[in-house]
């Protein structure tokens, strides 16, 4: 299609393009496109999609009365736009008889006479000739069967509905057909409600900005429709058709579907309903002050938070480090010199015993028994020995004191070393039980973040 727009010109080939769905086409590719007739719009991406293609194929259009202009069409009527003319036509169209459809199948038959009186065929005149006209319960071959009998709330005719709105047919072949009572192949058409909502779920503290799209079906419609009551769907525009399946029967209700008013308060219902009761879980640790992500499951969110947790208890362990490294450090130096004075006094201690044992031992024995020495003299003798041997035990005294103070160094640090695992351990706990104060948070919508993009008629097929 694109390539015969762009180049059928070159040959001499005209084409004429008609959809009545124009936000599916790519009016950017369509700028070749010279002269446009455009009708009624229902909704505001058709509009917004032929204006891009306006622009494109002719720069010099004032989308803005444009747009005015589109919107105030009534019934049949069109805007022609040429590019080569100074300013877009306003022309109407009248209901026109087709010859060309043909012929009637056995539904549409049906349909045209339903409000025909049939003559008894046993009571009609003789037809000309004189033969008679068959009997009663004779069964033609091309007979067709009567036009179904129509209900006091049926109609052949779809009943009229409020200028402006968009009036679809839903398709029994779509996946969500079934949960709003669509079968295939009925007859009878119900009318509902179908909204697209656009949804808004930010908050700024969780950094969330999610945009969400909402779809209803309401059925069946009374006087006052209630929003609580409709079917959350997932449609697109395939599954709403444009033209009603053939020989269908109208559902009549009271429903005001003729006035505007009625489909512009059930817009406003609804928006206030999804407002006041939708909301989104967010996940969230507040300990941590972290908040899910847009598809982020509970595991990944958990695995996440124990990160973020583990990183902290880092940083809190590094700080606890500086400060107990200044303390070892003076507990290992006061040890270090307690080892050295232990040392210095067991070198001592040793040189004295030496001493003793060189100088004293036998000395008094050999003196004593030799006879060379009288008693006084024996006497202080005896007490340089006894002098000797009381320094040597003093040095011992001394030496038992610094390892003494050796193993209070040696104390002193264990006791730093214990002080600082239980810290840690406490580091380490705090840390990874905020790692599991995870919750679920409900994040509401403001009513600014909910716009009702579209409210639309929809009939829906069903037995009869």
């Amino acid at each position: 299609l694109l390539t015969l727009l762009k180049q059928a010109r070159a040959f001499g080939l005209g084409v004429v393009l008609s959809t009545q769905n124009p936000v599916d086409l790519d009016y950017k590719a369509l700028s070749n496109t010279g002269t446009w007739m455009i009708g009624r719009l229902q909704t505001e991406r058709d509009k917004g999609r032929l204006l891009d293609g306006l622009t494109a194929a002719s720069g010099d259009v004032d989308v803005a009365a444009l747009t005015e202009t589109i919107s105030g069409l009534p019934k049949r009527t069109f805007v022609l736009h040429e590019t080569r003319a100074k300013a877009p036509q306003i022309f109407n169209t009248r209901w026109v008889m087709s010859y060309l459809a043909g012929p009637l199948s056995r539904a549409q038959i049906e349909v045209v006479a339903a409000d025909q009186d049939v003559p008894d065929v046993a009571s009609s005149a003789p037809l000309i000739g004189g033969t008679s006209p068959a009997p009663a319960d004779a069964d033609p071959v091309d007979a067709q069967p009567p036009a179904p009998q129509l209900a006091d709330d049926e109609s052949d005719v779809m009943p009229e509905v409020a200028d402006g709105t968009r009036v679809v047919y839903v398709d029994p072949a779509a996946t969500w057909a079934g949960e709003v009572g669509a079968v295939p192949g009925g007859r009878l058409l119900v009318p509902s409600l179908v909204a697209r909502v656009d949804l808004l779920f930010d908050d700024e503290k969780a950094g969330l900005r999610q945009t969400m799209e909402f779809e209803s079906v309401l059925v069946p419609l009374d006087e006052f429709p209630d929003p609580e009551q409709a079917t959350v769907v997932d449609y697109d525009d395939r599954d709403l058709r444009d033209k009603a399946p053939e020989g269908a029967v109208y559902k009549l209700v009271d429903a005001r579907i003729d006035t505007k008013t009625f489909f512009s308060k059930y817009g406003t219902a609804l928006r206030d309903h999804l407002w006041r009761n939708l909301s989104v879980d967010l996940l969230a640790n507040d300990e941590l002050d972290l908040y899910g992500r847009p598809g982020e499951t509970a595991d990944q969110f958990a695995a996440r938070c124990r990160d973020v947790a583990n990183d902290r208890a880092d940083m809190e362990a590094a700080e606890l480090r500086q400060k107990y490294d200044d303390k070892l450090d003076r507990a290992e130096l006061a040890l270090a010199k307690a080892e050295d004075r232990l040392r210095e006094l067991e070198e001592a201690a040793d040189d004295k015993k030496r001493n003793e044992l060189l100088s004293g031992a036998g000395n008094l024995l050999s003196v004593f028994l030799g006879g060379k020495r009288k008693a006084r003299s024996l006497a202080n003798k005896m007490g340089g020995l006894g002098r000797r041997r009381s320094q040597s035990s003093a040095a011992d005294r001394r030496v038992d004191s610094a390892e003494n103070r050796v193993s209070e160094a040696v104390e002193k640090i264990r006791d730093l070393e214990d002080e600082l695992a239980e810290e840690l351990r406490g580091i380490t706990t705090e840390w990874e039980a905020k790692a599991a104060a995870v919750t679920v948070k409900e994040i509401g919508l403001e009513k600014a973040d909910v716009v009702v993009d579209e409210v639309a008629l929809a009939w829906i097929p069903v037995d009869r």
